[in-house]
């Protein structure tokens, strides 16, 4: 018997290994460099992808956790209804999802083999968020895996060669055997279900996202309403934010002002109505927030415009 044939073979293999191994990537996960973690949404501002108790997490097969806005609060990256996808190679898509924003379009971003964020994602309320402009910069410790290979069918005819064995005897019956087994058939079914399954999933994304829009359309569209003899109640019609100015911020100061006992809307009475969502104004929104049950953002957003609405024409309190 020759013995130095398997050690060939077994040399062979450890060859193969120590050449392929470099190329195979495990699943992995990582999280967001602290020192770029910013993006820019053209009609949001900044948006930090590593804030405080965010917990945001990059994998093989999505992102995780949330990201922070100062003027809309939290965005979640992987809300139940969609999710931001990877395919393993570092090209994004799906939905984010924030309670005051609606749903934001990852298709268009990408990550570089380096971690580094590029690309744009899309929103009709966020605008173009930007992982490309001039001071903008979002990296992760998770790096893109090498993409799928392609396997593909040996030519007719031709015959498995092993080093140190050389060929590997194989008959036509055998290949045609092989050709037309039944894992073959059921391997395209998969591959066909899969992309189905995919296509529905989009699809469903992107009708909750329109559908999502519409309701907060509607909720805008509920502007006045009337009771009796009484005068037409005025609702807020407007999200308000941190600086905005004007009379519906006069309205709403004397909102929490009229409604609210706590601290901060005390504060804000002994200051007195200014027409300017500052510091005061969104400490007693947040006040407010706490007390209804809603997130305390200090976003004045649909959430909290529609609970104070629901006060005013309860009360008939429209005309503050």
């Amino acid at each position: 018997m020759n013995l130095s044939t398997p050690f060939k073979f077994l040399r062979f293999v450890l060859v193969a290994a120590a050449l392929f191994l470099p190329f195979i990537t495990l699943a992995s996960t990582g999280s967001i460099d602290g020192a770029n973690k910013y993006a820019w949404g053209s009609n949001i501002g900044w948006i930090n992808f590593s804030p405080t108790n965010g917990g945001v997490q990059v994998s093989d097969t999505g992102l995780s956790g949330y990201v922070w806005n100062d003027n809309y609060g939290w965005i979640n990256l992987s809300p139940s209804a969609a999710g931001v996808r990877n395919d393993g190679t570092g090209v994004l898509s799906g939905y984010a999802w924030g309670q005051n924003i609606g749903y934001v379009s990852f298709s268009g971003v990408t990550i570089t083999p380096s971690g580094v964020f590029t690309g744009s994602a899309t929103s009709s309320f966020v605008g173009t968020l930007s992982f490309d402009c001039a001071n903008c910069r979002v990296a992760t410790t998770w790096r893109p895996g090498p993409a799928p290979p392609t396997i593909g069918v040996p030519p007719a005819g031709a015959v498995p060669y092993i080093p140190g064995v050389g060929p590997v005897a194989s008959t036509s019956a055998t290949s045609t055997a092989i050709a037309s087994s039944p894992s073959a058939s059921s391997s395209q079914a998969m591959a066909s279900s899969t992309s189905i399954d995919s296509a529905r999933a989009r699809l469903i994304a992107e009708l909750q996202a329109k559908l999502q829009s519409l309701l907060a359309q509607v909720k805008s569209l509920q502007i006045t309403t009337s009771s009796g003899g009484n005068p037409p109640i005025t609702l807020f019609l407007h999200d308000l934010k941190f600086l905005s100015a004007g009379r519906e911020v006069t309205r709403l100061q004397r909102f929490l002002i009229s409604n609210a006992a706590g601290p901060a809307a005390r504060a804000l009475a002994a200051h007195g109505v200014t027409a300017t969502f500052a510091t005061l104004t969104r400490a007693a929104v947040i006040e407010f927030q706490k007390e209804v049950g809603v997130p305390a953002t200090g976003y004045f957003g649909p959430l909290t415009r529609a609970r104070v609405n629901t006060i005013l024409d309860a009360n008939n309190q429209g005309m503050l």
